[in-house]
């Protein structure tokens, strides 16, 4: 149905109309009395084009319909909402796409300004070549000869790199899923649609969960970003 005009919608008398005209956005509610058995039939398309009056107040949709069947079984009210097309509006099928900074663990070793003797006790002895040790790992007795320098970050095998996430949202109606949907998509190595001009690398699904919003089922799928994810442990 493209569109609704109220003069054919079979009401029962004329409906009553309130128009809300704001800054930035006009909402017209028309609520009146139709009969029950055929109100059915004039239940206009979500986001269809309103085009009666005030309709020049700009680009007017069919939002919400509410429908109340009346005491005598005959005839029911029926509220019509109408207003600016919102192509956020939870509906199935709707994807909302977002970015975010995450972190990765990497070793030390991996960081750009990485020397050994962050991690290593240094020794050094003038006719031999430098050797490195773990902190406490050598027998301090077999090299007592050599200059020791002790590691400067001993504890620290591991740091924090900033990493892009994507967010995938996505609606659906609420028996359109499998139980462990969510659960099938971790550990997947899977370049998101939508990547906010993030290029090269590789994306991993690092999380993933299915919560009822409304009347809908929301699906929420994070993609982490990195140089790269080992292709033998997760797969694509």
């Amino acid at each position: 149905m493209a569109s609704v005009l109220l003069r054919d919608m079979g009401w029962i008398e004329s409906p009553a109309t309130v128009v809300h005209i704001g800054v930035n956005t006009s909402t017209i509610i028309i609520t009146g009395q139709c009969k029950w058995v055929d109100v059915w039939g004039y239940v206009p398309e979500y986001n269809s084009k309103y085009e009666d009056e005030g309709s020049h107040l700009g680009d007017m949709r069919y939002l919400d319909t509410d429908i109340v069947k009346d005491e005598n079984g005959i005839t029911c009210t029926m509220t019509l909402n109408i207003g600016p097309y919102d192509p956020d509006r939870m509906r199935p099928g709707l994807t909302i796409w977002s970015l975010s900074i995450g972190a990765l663990e990497k070793p030390i070793k991996d960081h750009t300004d990485y020397v050994v003797g962050w991690d290593h006790d240094t020794l050094v002895r003038a006719d031999h070549k430098t050797e490195y040790f773990k902190p406490n790992t050598y027998v301090k007795e077999t090299y007592s000869d050599y200059t020791v320098t002790a590691a400067s970050k001993p504890s620290k095998d591991s740091f924090i790199l900033p990493s892009p996430v994507v967010e995938q949202r996505t609606f659906y109606a609420l028996d359109a899923l499998e139980p462990n949907f969510a659960a099938t998509l971790v550990g997947e190595r899977r370049r998101p649609a939508v990547r906010f001009g993030v290029g090269g690398g590789d994306w991993l699904v690092m999380s993933a969960e299915v919560r009822k919003n409304g009347d809908l089922l929301e699906v929420i799928i994070r993609y982490q970003y990195a140089d790269d994810w080992d292709t033998d442990i997760y797969p694509s």
